[in-house]
């Protein structure tokens, strides 16, 4: 929150950055590559804790899908470019559908490609015939929770993600395994279990700021219920705040809404899976379900703000998600938009919003990822 310094030098060595401080008083190496960037400004750089990288093309054609594995490719190098274009440097993917995310990511640290640090947390959804049950890798059961965990440690992720419909009778193997393991588990709140058992069972972030309305609706006693368990478990938001606002432009086939988002020049950005995704839940039933009409979503993004505010102002840690590029946003465009819309919605200052984008993140970071800077 202090007024801009000036001038400074930074000192980056192997990709990290070791000296910050006045320019007369910071001694560099003799042989140290030296840009003038006089006039400019340095800040940290954007996280996106709640990303799907390069699931589009999957969601839209199906696992086993001729040349889905070579799109799915395709699609994250482009997406990892997008984001670190717009300045977003460290992204967390918040469930996969089988991408390889954690070669992915040794392939950026080693250099091999080109795309912000990339973190990622293993869907623990529902088994087949619960509404949100996936494929066989990316659920649990009782029997097969710790093994879930573990494979996924194993195999490099950093977090695991509950989902709406993870087995109750496999939450509590779900936490433990991972809190034997140092891993954060974030996600939805599952409908299988009261959502303040969810927390006290040590939730290290909720992946949207409306979940809380879909677990306790208008509900005031099970807002503050939450509120309570959320600050004594330091649970961070991710508030994910602009998607939803397309969603409610949108809502019931709003066409003027609809025309206004095709405009969007960004999404020139989008794979054509995303894009091809994207216009199938506006003309179906995601988006335009019977009996919706435009505004219909207004009354509860209303309310939706107005709990999040009173979190924040509690000390609620917030953190910058966008969701994309899976519902309407396109990679890194999303960021600067959701740090707009927390803006107006949590009203509060530029300050605080960069804080929780840079900041904020980079702590959730450093205290959950071991290893991690």
């Amino acid at each position: 929150g202090a007024d801009p310094a000036e001038p400074q030098s930074v000192l980056v060595e192997q990709g990290t950055i070791t000296a910050i401080g006045p320019s007369s008083r910071t001694e560099l190496p003799v042989n140290a590559l030296r840009l003038n960037l006089q006039g400019g400004y340095l800040m940290p750089g954007l996280t996106d804790l709640h990303t799907h990288i390069g699931t589009s093309p999957t969601e839209l054609l199906g696992q086993n899908a001729a040349g889905v594995q070579a799109m799915v490719e395709e699609a994250a190098t482009g997406e990892l470019l997008v984001y670190l274009s717009q300045g977003v440097t460290t992204v967390l993917n918040a469930g996969d559908f089988g991408e390889p995310l954690p070669r992915w990511s040794a392939e950026i640290d080693r250099g091999d490609k080109v795309g912000p640090k990339l973190y990622s947390a293993k869907y623990t959804r529902g088994p087949p015939g619960t509404p949100d049950g996936g494929p066989e890798f990316s659920y649990a059961t009782q029997s097969t929770a710790r093994s879930h965990v573990a494979g996924a440690d194993n195999a490099g992720y950093d977090m695991i993600k509950i989902y709406n419909y993870t087995p109750a009778n496999a939450l509590p193997l779900i936490f433990e395994e991972a809190g034997s393991r140092q891993m954060a588990v974030i996600g939805h709140f599952p409908q299988t279990e009261d959502g303040v058992t969810t927390l006290d069972r040590g939730l290290a972030a909720v992946a949207h700021g409306q979940a809380y309305f879909w677990r306790w609706g208008y509900s005031s006693f099970g807002a503050t219920q939450a509120l309570n368990a959320s600050l004594r478990n330091d649970t961070s938001i991710i508030a994910t705040l602009a998607h939803m606002e397309i969603i409610a432009d949108i809502w019931g086939f709003n066409l003027p809404a609809i025309q206004e988002y095709r405009a969007r020049p960004e999404l020139r950005y989008l794979h054509p899976t995303s894009r091809s995704l994207n216009n199938r839940g506006i003309i179906g039933s995601r988006w335009n379900p019977s009996g919706a009409s435009p505004g219909g979503l207004d009354p509860s993004n209303d309310y939706i703000a107005s709990y999040l505010r009173r979190y924040y102002q509690a000390g609620v840690p917030f953190l910058l998600g966008s969701d994309s590029p899976t519902v309407l946003g396109v990679p890194g465009f999303s960021a600067h938009e959701e740090m707009r819309v927390m803006r107006e919605r949590l009203q509060i200052s530029d300050t605080e919003v960069l804080a929780i984008a840079t900041r904020n993140g980079g702590r959730f970071i450093n205290r959950w990822i071991v290893g991690s800077e």
